[in-house]
């Protein structure tokens, strides 16, 4: 089978209600791996909604989402820390908790959700790929400085590697656009540009 052929996210007549007002209408969707997807509508019109419901954060009436042909966000015996274990988010206000370094803010959600141990290895490749986006400033013993949306997205992508990054619209594409990555083998959507 090749890379393109496999769905690994699909979407299927998704129904998103806040009270009376249908924000998402019967919403279809097959996400294929190493595909990337932008979804592009006028402010409002539902897209970061649409990604919130693919990541397990906001429930959904009707329809189903299901991850990798095999775990359905619909079936109540499947816990949503395994499915945010599979799928990243990137949010347009990516905020930091102020009393953390950007390290230990980056590898909250390794240790939590993925359940990683904190082991040399990987959380000094966190610490150089930090040191690295902030131009040396963290080895230099500066721990709190001030990163934009785009460089916390990529230091989180990075360091929790999901097989699924989901990323709410960004700076100039902030009301046009939100972006979707199934990462291929070995893929980082950041390298190009992101």
């Amino acid at each position: 089978m090749k890379q393109l052929d496999k769905v690994v996210l699909s979407a299927k007549d998704v129904v998103k209600n806040y009270g009376e007002l249908e924000v998402l209408k019967g919403i279809n969707l097959d996400i294929h791996q190493g595909e990337v997807v932008v979804i592009i509508g006028a402010s409002g019109c539902g897209k970061s909604t649409f990604l919130r419901c693919l990541n397990g954060l906001e429930d959904i009436q009707a329809g189903d989402i299901v991850l990798d042909n095999e775990i359905k966000f619909s079936d109540t015996k499947n816990n949503m820390t395994k499915i945010r274990q599979k799928i990243g988010m990137v949010f347009q206000s990516y905020e930091l908790f102020p009393h953390l370094t950007i390290l230990d803010n980056i590898l909250l959600a390794p240790l939590k959700v993925q359940k990683r141990n904190k082991e040399p290895d990987w959380t000094n490749k966190a610490a150089l790929n930090v040191d690295s986006i902030t131009g040396g400033l963290y080895q230099m013993g500066i721990k709190s400085v001030q990163l934009n949306t785009k460089e916390l997205g990529e230091l989180y992508y990075n360091v929790y590697n999901p097989d699924t990054a989901v990323y709410e619209p960004l700076g100039d594409f902030r009301d046009t656009a939100s972006l979707f990555v199934r990462k291929a083998e070995g893929d980082n959507p950041n390298q190009g540009g992101f």
